[in-house]
């Protein structure tokens, strides 16, 4: 998460794994803003991983969240 900045600012992260993940595989990390919250100040973002694999896309990542601070 470079984007974020401070890695202190991921305050809590929920990952759901749905499958494998092998070495040499190459992802790709995405995610929406679901929430703000001005009066933490805090986002609450939807987040994703796929994986190309046999000229298919897969999920091994999804209905995951996470919650950051951004500074």
């Amino acid at each position: 998460m470079r984007w974020l900045g401070d890695p202190g600012a991921l305050l809590r992260m929920r990952v759901q794994f749905r499958s494998v993940v092998f070495m040499g595989d190459t992802i790709v990390a995405g995610g929406r803003v679901r929430e703000l919250d001005p009066e933490r100040r805090t986002a609450t973002l939807d987040v994703w991983v796929t994986v190309e694999r046999d000229g298919t896309t897969e999920y091994p990542i999804k209905r995951s969240e996470a919650e950051v601070r951004p500074g």
